[in-house]
């Protein structure tokens, strides 16, 4: 018999600079890290809701597949579907 057991991915958020005055910009970092060896498929929306006052100043990038808006101006993610490969990926 062949268990598989598949780790949940970390994922730490930092913004930079922590904190602004009201007009400023703080860049968003999100680090999603699959330690396991293959590809894990996003079952559902992942969806990290800005804090309260802040908004999106430009699209989001960065080397995780599947980077979204979800429409949003206030939220950031990775859509259903997509698949993190084995290691880290961020949006920013």
């Amino acid at each position: 018999v062949k268990s598989t057991y598949v780790s949940a991915p970390l994922i730490s958020k930092s913004f930079s600079p922590s904190i602004v005055q009201t007009g400023q910009n703080s860049t968003l970092t999100l680090i999603i890290d699959n330690r396991n060896s293959d590809g894990i498929t996003v079952l559902q929306n992942f969806v990290d809701e800005l804090p309260a006052g802040l908004v999106l100043a430009g699209t989001p990038s960065g080397s995780c597949p599947g980077i979204s808006t979800f429409s949003s101006t206030t939220a950031v993610g990775i859509a259903e579907g997509s698949v993190i490969p084995p290691g880290s990926c961020t949006i920013t």
